[in-house]
This record gives structure tokens, sequence and C-alpha cells, in this order.
């Protein structure tokens, strides 16, 4: 084997270590920012959480105070039957929030894993080049000897 088949191959065997190590910290990154954006929307679901928290309280102090300003007693069934309605629609709204946040979070573990995967596909290609690189100069190396028998 010629000193610049040797190099020529070395350089290729050491771009395909680079490119793995590229790869990885690309697969990193990205998985940061599926962790930031997980935590976003978290906080953006809290915050919606308590402007229905808060509108709950307004809309419940409204009814407070029309039925109290109607002479209607609060404890009156069809008080109780609004107040329930309001409630449970409140209740409603958060079950539903809850779940869209849960699709969101399962739809960004996914993106991780994928991310995951084709990081470990990257560096499993790498080795397998690297490995076809250096059987190359092997094979090249026997062939050379062999011409020179």
């Amino acid at each position: 084997m010629s000193i610049g088949t040797g190099l020529t191959a070395g350089l290729g065997i050491a771009s395909s270590i680079i490119g793995i190590g590229q790869g990885q910290a690309g697969a990193e990154a990205r998985e940061q920012a599926l962790n930031q954006r997980r935590l976003q929307d978290r906080m953006q679901a809290t915050q919606q959480s308590l402007a229905r928290t808060d509108k709950l309280d307004e809309i419940m102090s409204t009814q407070v105070a029309n039925t109290a300003a109607s002479g209607i007693s609060l404890g009156s069934g069809s008080v109780k039957a609004i107040s329930n309605d309001s409630y449970n629609n409140y209740l409603q709204d958060e079950k539903s929030a809850a779940l869209n946040l849960s699709f969101s979070e399962n739809a960004i573990d996914q993106e991780i894993a994928n991310t995951r995967s084709q990081a470990r596909m990257g560096i499993i290609g790498g080795i397998t080049k690297m490995g076809f690189q250096t059987g190359s100069i092997l094979r090249n190396n026997n062939k050379s000897i062999k011409l020179g028998d």
C-alpha cells in the first residue's frame, strides 16, 4: 500500500469520527430544544388554567351577586344547578387542557426518541463506514503484498 493511499484512508476514518461527534452534538442540541418547548407548553398550560380559574371565580361571583340582588335564596335548587353547570364546564375545560398537554408531551417524547435513534444510527453508520474504510486499507495492503511477492 502506498503512503498516499494510507494517508487518504486515514483521513477518511478521521472525518468519519468527526462526523459522528457532530451528529451527536446536533442530536443533543435538538433534544434540549424539545425539552425547552416542553417547559414552554407546561408554562402556557398553567397560565391558561389560571385564567380559567379566574374566569370561574368571576362567573360564580356574578351569579351570587345577581341571585342575592333578585332576593332568591342562595341555597335554592335553581341557583345550585346554575353554579354546578359553571363548575362542571370549568372541570371539563381543565380535563381537555390536561389531555391536550399530554398529547403535546407525548409528541415531544416521540421526537426525542426519534432524534436519539437517528443519532445512534449515525454512530453505527459511521462506525460501519470506518470498518469498510479499514477493511479497504487491509485489502489494499494485502493486494500490494501479493503483488510484491
